[in-house]
């Protein structure tokens, strides 16, 4: 805009100098000149004058300047916003070259207030005096009130498991004091015997923490009793195993009668190994007279042995037993109990439904009551 306005100052004085040479070259007159024939040369704006040329009917002409014209006012612009406590600044500009034709302050605005009632405190709630706050701006004469203490009633105390709580609002005060517990001492199962848990209840409130459960006996230590042949002159034994600390058999031993001898042929008297003479006086023995070795059928906790026959007489065997093979256990599950929250369990066990072995010993599970912590 600035360059345009230079430019058109620039055609005007152009203009003023032509006229100013014209005047020279011709003269002047001696009537009074009457400049009635009027052209514009440049019609004036708001931002620079305009040119015009006046002509008197004896030809004699000047340049003049047409003022400005007035600036043609459009809207108002908001340079700075007004508030509740500080003024504003708004410019009204030409609507034509854009120029500020005035500047005007604008008043404050002043709080617009909302009036608040005084609200009490409580035990939970912070309170507030009567206060006013602006709506448009954060100004504000808010003043808190702090909590008031809690309300307990007199002489009242926490539980073992429940807390000291103020009677307006329900909050604890005071934590639970937890229990003083009082323990029974339970007796260790045996592998001979039964055992019992730990029997706990609070000293204060007597309430049943665990209650006392019966454990089932515990397997045997068990060593082994290695097999002891049989011979012809002497009686053998099966394998067994028995417990170290109480002395039961865990698989009980069976005895095998002496094994038939041997001799060279029909008529030797004595056995070749061991020496035994099969003699009745001074004739063989006929084994007439004869009684058995009675069987014992196998089971899972012991060997089993076939019939044998002896002869009275000479007391040579005459059919020797045999070792029958222990049977295998007959597994039952012993069931899996959960803990409650006073009584403890047990965890899934095995054991022999035929000769009640225990083959899988159950494990103790704590009380519930035990292992998490009071309210």
């Amino acid at each position: 805009m600035k360059k345009s306005v230079v430019l058109k100052s620039l055609t005007v004085t152009a203009l003023l100098a032509v006229a100013l040479f014209v005047l020279l070259t011709l003269g002047s007159c001696s009537h009074t000149h009457e400049y009635t024939d009027v052209s514009v040369l440049q019609a004036p704006t708001c931002s620079e004058v305009g040119v015009q040329r006046v002509a008197c009917e004896c030809g004699d002409s000047q340049i003049k300047e047409i003022s400005k014209t007035e600036h043609t006012p459009g809207e108002w612009n908001t340079l700075y916003a007004e508030t509740c406590i500080t003024k504003g600044t708004k410019q009204l500009l030409c609507q034509v070259c854009g120029e500020v034709v005035k500047n005007e302050q604008v008043d404050a605005l002043g709080h617009e207030l909302l009036n608040y009632e005084k609200k009490e405190p409580t035990c939970f709630e912070i309170g507030h005096e009567a206060y006013q706050a602006c709506t448009r701006c954060t100004y504000s004469t808010y003043r808190e009130i702090r909590k008031i203490d809690h309300t307990v009633t007199e002489g009242s105390r926490p539980t073992c498991t429940e807390p000291l709580r103020c009677t307006v609002c329900g909050e604890a005060v005071e934590a639970a004091a937890g229990h003083i517990e009082i323990v029974t001492t339970g007796t260790p199962a045996t592998c001979t015997k039964e055992g019992k848990t730990d029997y706990i209840e609070c000293l204060i409130c007597k309430k049943v923490l665990q209650e006392s459960m019966k454990v089932t006996k515990r397997a045997h230590t068990v060593v082994d009793l290695p097999a002891v042949a049989a011979t012809c002159s002497s009686v053998g034994r099966t394998e067994g195993k028995q417990c170290s600390e109480c002395g039961e058999f865990v698989i009980t031993p069976v005895y095998i009668a002496e094994l038939k001898h041997t001799y060279a042929n029909n008529k030797d008297a004595e056995c070749n190994v061991c020496g035994h003479t099969r003699r009745v006086g001074q004739a063989l023995c006929s084994h007439k007279n004869t009684e058995p070795f009675p069987s014992r059928t196998a089971t899972c906790t012991q060997y089993g042995v076939t019939k044998g026959i002896k002869c009275v007489d000479c007391g040579e065997t005459t059919e020797s037993q045999k070792e029958v093979k222990i049977l295998s256990h007959t597994i039952e599950i012993m069931p899996a109990v959960a803990a409650t929250e006073t009584k403890p369990g047990l965890t899934e066990g095995k054991r022999c439904s035929v000769c009640k072995l225990i083959i899988e010993q159950q494990e103790i599970i704590p009380a519930l009551s035990r292992t998490k912590v009071e309210d």
